[in-house]
């Protein structure tokens, strides 16, 4: 008996999940739980359809911030953290995004 005409494979190959959400945190949230889940490292991108607007989402240039500070491009990334801090209404996050703000302001020094 056999399992079929394919090779075994005790690895995961690769693949995609189209998921159908509301907003980037939704998105992320998703990500995150399915890499936690299955152990596997997630890549979240984003499908744009006509009518939706990202424009003034703080989340958008802080992710853009992080990236940046990971290419060691801190200048850059200081003023995406700065650009997210103004578009939040959250008091809690605009401190946090100072703070890494800061941090790279400090680094770019």
């Amino acid at each position: 008996m056999t399992d079929g005409p394919f090779a075994e494979g005790k690895e995961y190959l690769g693949g995609f999940a189209i998921i159908d959400v509301t907003d980037l945190d939704e998105a992320l949230r998703w990500g995150t739980e399915f890499a936690e889940i299955t152990g596997l490292p997630t890549e979240v991108r984003l499908a744009l359809t006509d009518g939706i607007r990202l424009d003034g989402y703080y989340l958008l240039p802080a992710i853009r911030a992080d990236l940046l500070a990971r290419l060691g491009r801190t200048a850059d990334a200081t003023a995406e953290h700065a650009a997210a801090a103004q578009l939040t209404d959250s008091s809690a996050q605009r401190r946090f995004l100072e703070g890494r703000r800061a941090w790279c302001d400090g680094r770019a020094g």
